[in-house]
């Protein structure tokens, strides 16, 4: 929820608690239903660092 709550495509700078926002996400345990959000929300916003989309769709593919 948080990183939903500071994505925000009406600013122009990147808050820098997305940075260790998305390091807590990498390193945690995530349902496919939560990585399947997650993904989506990138893709419908087109952001997001490469480091977690990549490591989200690694992720997917493992639990496929």
């Amino acid at each position: 929820m948080a990183l939903f709550g500071f994505y925000n495509p009406e600013l122009s700078k990147r808050f820098s608690i997305l940075d260790h926002l998305e390091s807590v996400v990498v390193s945690q345990e995530l349902s496919s239903d939560a990585v399947q959000a997650l993904l989506n929300f990138y893709n419908e916003r087109q952001m997001g660092s490469r480091v977690v989309i990549e490591s989200l769709l690694a992720r997917q593919q493992s639990l496929a």
